[in-house]
């Protein structure tokens, strides 16, 4: 029973560590973020008009998670920034401003952007580019 206790200890320890909470969560933000452009694009046909503004939502969080940053005050210029920073491919990073500038347009104006801008399959390949270290 001690040794059962000491053990659990340990482990709780381990997962109450905020480094490796941290750790955890960066290294899962490109698959979390992917998994929820599943269920959006699941929905996707019966709330189009929710669309953008939920996958602006998943974008900001992957970078938030990514960058250990507060994800509901990112903007779309501050994510181009960190990625930028984190050495990943100017092209990629480009594209990602792109769409979500187009989807933090949609928010202010309902005919702002096209909807062919936010290919969910085109994220989805993005996403994976951008969730790896320095862009490798």
């Amino acid at each position: 029973p001690v040794l059962f206790f000491v053990l659990s200890l340990v482990r709780w320890s381990r997962r109450s560590d905020p480094v490796r909470q941290a750790a955890r969560r960066q290294a899962g933000a490109a698959n979390n973020a992917i998994q929820k452009l599943h269920r959006l694009r699941i929905q996707r046909g019966a709330d189009a008009k929710t669309f953008k503004p939920e996958l602006a939502e998943i974008l900001r969080a992957f970078i938030g998670d990514r960058y250990n940053r507060v994800s509901t005050s990112l903007t779309a210029l501050d994510c181009k920034g960190l990625l930028l920073a984190d050495g990943q491919e100017p092209r990629a990073v480009e594209r990602f401003y792109d769409i979500l500038q187009d989807c933090e347009a949609s928010r202010f104006a309902a005919n702002a952007g096209d909807s062919a801008a936010a290919d969910p399959e085109e994220i989805k390949v993005l996403l994976k580019q951008l969730g790896k270290k320095n862009g490798k």
